[in-house]
């Protein structure tokens, strides 16, 4: 209960430990609290909830900007105890209250709606279990401290992102989940990001914390046009963050007269000293090639990168750069880990002059360069059977929605990323993400999303489409938008985002 003692331990903290775990609590009573109102005023609750979700994604991820917006007053000498987080600028109330009979008020309030409920805690066993848990993590928390050392509280109230909401309580946390995603269920397509940002911190695996800040810290004008507009600023900074995480030095444009999407390769910084660095690579190629004991043949896999990229990309220093790197990686594990190919001169030559030439367009295009070191950080994730479906059904709508070089890649990148087939890199080699073809597929439909919420032209174009009209996801009920959303949503997990 809330008595004298509790309020005065609560007193002894800073505001940022009292509002991380009373924010916790919020998430933890939502459910069972809004599943009596949901049917009455669904309005209302979804309102309510996504201004639950989005105070305590502001606690959660920047505790500075917390402290000017949300505010947790504790008086213990005032009567009937309370305790309290409030949004400012959402006008939003969470609020836990002791009252004459001996059972607490729960009251979450956002603007015009709210909604107040008693309980008993002998028979609301869910409510007290969740407060039993807010007590402990608050013990947890104080653990040790005094006046002075109050932030040892606060660190270790933002350590608390990391535990399970419901910890060690398995009933509680399944009922509490189940409830809780009920009610997100029936606010629909709305509340599809709240849906997994939900179960990451239920489980305790918190989706990015840098997309979470993002969405943290959307406009006030959005989040109080409601749920729609949220989601909608939601999916372009979800396509944004795509983007910053598989970024490509090229363009992706729609071809109005087509009716499709094709890309456009950054121009080439010093073309003459590119197409010298080419000619050495294909000379060094031909030379292996020309005596049979060397290994390689025109059907290795080094062999028909290179051509490929000789004849087909030659005028894209990102593409030559991702190719190269990998015959690179391919040249070295066979010459040095497996064996595989002998060290003769003339492949040794070649790996070399590969090398030298993955070298030379980093040196000649930073922002290739930069490309690099962002993919080579990337842990590419294993996508669940879901998503593997999903993206072995986009292949025929990649086909439908592309063109030219970029229908090609689509149609030779996914099922590289279905089947995994990217091996690591030696050492010593230039470093090879294994996130080259998911790159290549997540930032052009990233790209194509953004395009489309922009310009609602392309949707009519594509619409009209004769090859468009066949695709599958036409017969699902998605329209472009909401298909390229999906593909967004399976590239921020496939990078562990979400």
């Amino acid at each position: 209960m809330l008595d004298f003692r509790l309020m005065s331990k609560l007193s002894f903290t800073n505001s940022f430990t009292r509002q991380a775990l009373l924010a916790r609590l919020a998430l933890r009573l939502l459910g069972p609290s809004v599943s009596r109102h949901v049917k009455v005023n669904q309005k209302m609750v979804s309102q309510i909830a996504l201004d639950t979700f989005r105070t305590c994604m502001l606690v959660q991820t920047n505790e500075t900007l917390a402290a000017g917006v949300l505010t947790s007053p504790i008086n213990p000498q005032k009567r009937p105890y309370t305790l309290s987080l409030s949004n400012r600028t959402a006008d939003y109330t969470f609020r836990i209250q002791e009252i004459p009979e001996g059972e607490l008020s729960l009251t979450y309030f956002s603007k015009h709606f709210g909604f107040e409920d008693r309980y008993s805690l002998d028979s609301s066993m869910e409510i007290k279990r969740g407060f039993d848990l807010f007590l402990h993590e608050l013990s947890e928390v104080q653990r040790g401290t005094n006046a002075s050392s109050k932030y040892l509280a606060d660190e270790r109230s933002l350590g608390k992102r990391s535990d399970s909401l419901w910890r060690g309580m398995r009933s509680e946390a399944v009922e509490s989940g189940q409830s809780t995603n009920l009610m997100i269920e029936q606010f629909g397509d709305d509340f599809e990001f709240w849906r997994e940002w939900y179960q990451g911190v239920l489980h305790g695996t918190p989706i990015d914390w840098e997309l979470q800040k993002k969405v943290a810290s959307i406009g006030s004008w959005v989040w109080e046009a409601g749920p729609e507009a949220v989601a909608e600023e939601i999916e372009k900074i979800k396509a944004d963050f795509l983007v910053e995480k598989s970024p490509l030095a090229e363009k992706v444009e729609f071809n109005e007269v087509t009716g499709k999407f094709n890309t456009v390769p950054q121009p080439i910084a010093k073309p003459e000293l590119l197409g010298a660095t080419l000619s050495q690579v294909e000379d060094a190629l031909e030379d292996c090639l020309a005596h049979p004991s060397n290994g390689l043949s025109d059907r290795s896999r080094e062999t028909r990168d290179i051509r490929r990229t000789l004849t087909r990309y030659a005028n894209d220093p990102q593409r030559i750069e991702m190719n190269l790197t990998t015959v690179a990686t391919g040249l070295r594990r066979q010459l040095e880990t497996t064996e595989e190919l002998p060290k003769t001169e003339e492949n040794l030559v070649l790996q070399d002059v590969v090398e030298q030439a993955v070298r030379g367009i980093r040196a000649t295009h930073p922002e290739v360069a930069e490309n690099r070191k962002i993919l080579a950080e990337q842990a590419l994730k294993e996508l669940p059977q879901a998503d593997k479906k999903e993206m072995d059904q986009a292949k025929e709508v990649y086909a439908a929605l592309t063109e030219g070089v970029m229908a090609e890649d689509f149609s030779e990148d996914i099922p590289v990323l279905l089947n995994d087939a990217i091996l690591p890199p030696s050492e010593g080699a230039p470093r090879l993400s294994g996130a080259d073809p998911a790159t290549r597929i997540f930032y052009r439909t990233s790209k194509m999303a953004e395009l489309v919420r922009k310009y609602p032209v392309i949707v009519e174009k594509i619409e009209k489409s004769p090859a468009y009209k066949t695709v599958g996801i036409v017969k699902r009920g998605l329209t472009v938008a909401g298909w390229l959303s999906i593909i967004v949503g399976i590239g921020l997990r496939a990078f562990g985002v979400l």
